[in-house]
């Protein structure tokens, strides 16, 4: 084999590690926040004024 080969193998195994790892680190603050249980008190607020209201204006449904 020569240097290049070696080379493209050396760079080929970086690829798929740092692909894993981002994908590890990708998927860790969801299951930390859930594992916490802060996720449906501390932010059901934020997701019901901020996602909910346009929604119910523009379909003509005015909340209350």
């Amino acid at each position: 084999m020569s240097m290049l080969d070696l080379f493209t193998w050396l760079v080929l195994i970086v690829l798929l590690f740092s692909s894993i790892a981002v994908m590890v680190l990708a998927a860790m603050p969801p299951g930390m926040i859930a594992r916490h249980g802060r996720a449906a008190a501390q932010y059901s607020g934020g997701l019901r004024s901020s996602t909910a209201f346009p929604l119910l204006s523009r379909s003509g449904l005015q909340p209350g």
